[in-house]
C-alpha cells in the first residue's frame, strides 16, 4: 500500500495508464468484430442467393454454418461492448481520484439533499459542494449516500462501534482493485444507458391468490398436454385449438396484474444483476473484519435469489415482444408462470430485501472511507479513550489543501475548562472550530483524521458557528441563534459527553448586551461536563480565566504586519490576542482615511 501522497498519485497514474491501454485495445477489438459481423452478414446473403440460383445443398450448408458464426459474432460483440463500458467506467473513476487529489470537485453527489436534515445550519460544511460529504462520497446508490450522510451527522458513538468501523475501513483500504471494480459496477448501474437505478422494489400487496394460481396453471397445462397426446394418437387437433384458446382467455384475465408487476420489477434487470455481481465480488476478498464478514454472509445468501430475480425481471421485459407474448401465453401460460414465480420469490424474500439493500449501502459507505484512507496515508486512525479530553498532534482541517493547511497541537480537557479563543479578523478562529468538529465526526465514523496523533472520548458534536434569519419561520438572526443555543444546552445536559463549538455568540445584538449575555451563557456552559471551545473578538471575556480559575483558559490566534502586509501564521497560542487589524484593513481598502 502507498506510504505517502506521492505513491498514491503514482498508483492512480499507473492504473490510469493500464486502463487507458485496456480501453484502446477493447475499442480496436470491437471495431474489428463490427467489420467481421458486417462481412459475415453479407456473406450469408450471398450464399443464400447462390443456393437459390444453383439449388446446390452445399451452399445452403455453408450459409447455415456462416449464419451460426454470425450469431456468435453478435453475442461476442455485445460481450466486448460490456467489457468496454466497464473498462471506461473504471478509467473514469480512476481519473476522478486524480482530480480529487488535485483538490478538484468529485463526479459524485455533493449531498445537498441532506443539508436540511441537520437541526440547524450546516456549521461544519458537512454537505453541499466542496463539503466533507462531497470529498468523501464514493456512493452511486441512494442507500450508500444515506448511510454515509447518517455517519457524518453529529451523533454519539460507542468505542466498540468505532473500532469495528475502523477495522472494516482498513480492510477495504487494502483492496484498491476490488473497490475500483465494485464502484464501477454500481456507477454503471446508476448512470449507464438504459439503467433504472439501484432501486429497491416497492413493497405493495401481491395482487393474486397464489394457491388459486398454482392450481389453475397445473390444470391448464395438463389439459394442453392431454390435447397434444390425443392429437398424436388420433390426429384430431381441435382439442389443441380449444386448449390454446382457453390459455389465451385465462392469460388475458391476468394481463393487467402481470403488467402491474412488470412496472414493479421490469427494467431493473441491470440493478439486480449488478447487485448480484457486487455481492459475488465481495465474496472474493479475504478479511478478518467482523463487519465485512457479516456483509459477506448476507451477500452469499442473496446471490441465488438475486440471480432468480434478475432473470424474472428480464422475462417481464420480454412481454413487450408481441410474438413472444402471444406464443408464450398460448403454449406455456407465460403471464401466469411469471406471476406465480415472482409471487413465490416475494414469499421467500420479502423480509430480506431491506437487509440486502442496507448491506449494499453499508459497503458503499465503508468503501468511501476506505478510499479516503487510501488517498490520505498521512492521516491517522484515532484512538478512543475514557478520559474527558481530546488530545491531538498536528491537527489540520481535512478540506484545506496540503500546500496551505496549517496544523496545530491541541489539548482540550474538562480539567482546564472552557477554551476561550481570541484573535483578529481572518486569523483562523472559525477554521480552528471547524477543524475540531470535522475531525471528531470523522473519528466517530471510523475514518482516519487529519493529524499525526489523535485521542479523544467519543462525544456529541454541538455547534453554533453560522447564523442566519429564517424567512420560513419568520425569525430574526438573533432569535434563530437563541433557539440554536437552547438546543445545544439541552442536548449537552442529556448527552453523556459532548463537544460544544461556539463562534462569536450573540452577534445579532448591541455590544454591551452581547457581552453580558455571553458572559452569563459561558458561566452556565462551564458547569456542564463537556469540552467547550468559544471563539470571540470580545477581549473582555478573557478575564473569565482569572475570575473563575480552572473553569476557563485563554488561547489566541495572532496577525502581524510585515512590509506593510498583513501576515497570519494560523498557529494556536496560549494567552489573549494582542493584535488588531480591522482599522488597518479598512484603510488599506480605502474605506476610511
Amino acid at each position: 500500500m502507498p506510504c505517502n501522497q506521492a505513491e498514491v498519485l503514482q498508483y492512480y497514474q499507473s492504473m490510469q495508464k493500464s486502463l487507458t491501454g485496456e480501453v484502446a485495445g477493447l475499442q480496436k477489438r470491437v471495431s474489428t468484430v463490427s467489420w467481421a459481423r458486417l462481412a459475415g452478414f453479407l456473406s450469408v446473403i450471398i450464399l443464400v442467393y447462390v443456393f437459390a440460383d444453383t439449388g446446390n445443398a452445399l451452399w445452403l450448408l455453408l450459409s447455415i454454418t456462416l449464419f451460426s458464426f454470425f450469431v456468435f459474432l453478435v453475442a461476442y460483440h455485445q460481450l466486448l461492448h460490456r467489457k468496454l463500458d466497464f473498462a471506461r467506467a473504471r478509467l473514469a473513476l480512476t481519473e476522478n481520484e486524480l482530480e480529487v487529489l488535485a483538490w478538484k470537485p468529485s463526479v459524485y453527489d455533493a449531498g445537498e439533499s441532506f443539508q436540511n436534515e441537520l437541526p440547524f445550519a450546516d456549521d461544519l460544511d458537512l454537505f453541499g459542494n466542496n463539503s466533507m460529504f462531497h470529498y468523501l462520497n464514493r456512493c452511486a446508490t441512494f442507500y450508500g449516500r444515506r448511510q454515509l450522510a447518517n455517519s457524518l451527522k453529529p451523533h454519539l458513538a460507542e468505542n466498540t462501534e468505532i473500532l469495528s468501523l475502523q477495522e472494516s475501513v482498513v480492510s477495504l483500504k487494502n483492496e484498491p482493485v476490488f473497490r475500483n471494480k465494485v464502484m464501477a459496477l454500481l456507477f454503471q448501474a446508476e448512470h449507464g444507458r438504459g439503467s433504472s437505478g439501484m432501486d429497491e422494489s416497492k413493497e405493495q400487496r401481491f395482487p393474486c391468490n397464489m394457491k388459486r394460481l398454482k392450481h389453475l396453471r397445473l390444470i391448464l397445462l395438463s389439459v394442453l398436454a392431454v390435447s397434444f397426446l390425443i392429437y398424436l394418437i388420433s390426429g384430431i387437433y381441435s382439442w389443441i385449438i380449444a386448449a390454446i384458446i382457453a390459455n389465451l382467455v385465462v392469460a388475458s384475465s391476468y394481463a393487467r396484474k402481470a403488467q402491474w408487476l412488470q412496472e414493479q420489477i421490469g427494467g431493473k434487470k441491470v440493478s439486480f444483476k449488478t447487485m448480484h455481481e457486487v455481492f459475488n465480488q465481495l465474496g472474493t476478498i479475504s478479511s478478518d473484519a467482523v463487519m465485512i464478514n457479516e456483509m459477506k454472509r448476507t451477500g452469499s445468501d442473496a446471490l441465488k435469489e438475486l440471480h432468480t430475480l434478475g432473470v424474472l425481471a428480464e422475462w417481464f421485459d420480454r412481454r413487450a415482444n408481441v410474438l413472444l407474448y402471444f406464443l408464450g401465453n398460448a403454449l406455456f401460460l407465460l403471464d401466469l408462470n411469471l406471476i406465480y414465480r415472482y409471487g413465490s420469490w416475494l414469499k421467500r424474500n420479502h423480509d430480506r430485501t431491506s437487509l440486502w439493500f442496507d448491506t449494499l449501502g453499508r459497503l458503499e459507505m465503508l468503501m468511501s472511507y476506505a478510499v479516503f484512507a487510501f488517498n490520505r496515508p498521512d492521516y491517522v486512525f484515532p484512538k478512543p479513550w475514557g478520559n474527558d479530553a481530546l488530545e491531538s498532534d498536528q491537527l489540520g482541517h481535512p478540506l484545506i489543501p496540503d500546500t496551505v493547511r496549517v496544523r496545530n497541537d491541541i489539548r482540550l480537557s474538562t480539567l482546564e475548562g472552557v477554551q476561550l479563543v481570541t484573535g483578529s479578523n481572518m486569523a483562523g478562529k472559525s477554521t480552528y472550530l471547524r477543524t475540531l468538529g470535522l475531525n471528531v465526526i470523522l473519528a466517530q465514523a471510523g475514518a482516519p483524521v487529519c493529524a499525526s496523533v489523535f485521542t479523544w472520548k467519543p462525544c456529541l458534536v454541538l455547534s453554533s458557528l453560522r447564523q442566519s434569519d429564517s424567512l420560513h419561520e419568520n425569525t430574526s438572526l438573533f432569535m434563530n441563534e437563541l433557539k440554536q443555543l437552547k438546543f445545544i444546552l439541552d442536548e449537552a445536559k442529556k448527552a453523556p459527553f459532548s463537544l460544544i463549538l461556539l463562534d462569536e455568540v450573540l452577534r445579532g445584538t448591541n455590544s454591551d448586551d452581547k457581552y453580558a449575555g455571553t458572559y452569563e451563557l459561558l458561566k452556565k456552559v462551564s458547569g456542564i461536563t463537556c469540552l467547550t471551545v468559544v471563539a470571540t473578538h470580545d477581549l473582555r471575556l478573557s478575564t473569565l480565566e482569572n475570575e473563575f480559575h480552572g473553569r476557563f483558559i485563554n488561547y489566541s490566534f495572532e496577525s502581524y504586519l510585515s512590509d506593510n502586509e498583513l501576515v497570519f501564521d494560523y498557529l494556536l497560542k496560549r494567552g489573549v490576542a494582542g493584535s488588531r487589524n480591522a482599522t488597518w484593513l479598512m484603510k488599506k481598502m480605502g474605506l476610511i482615511d
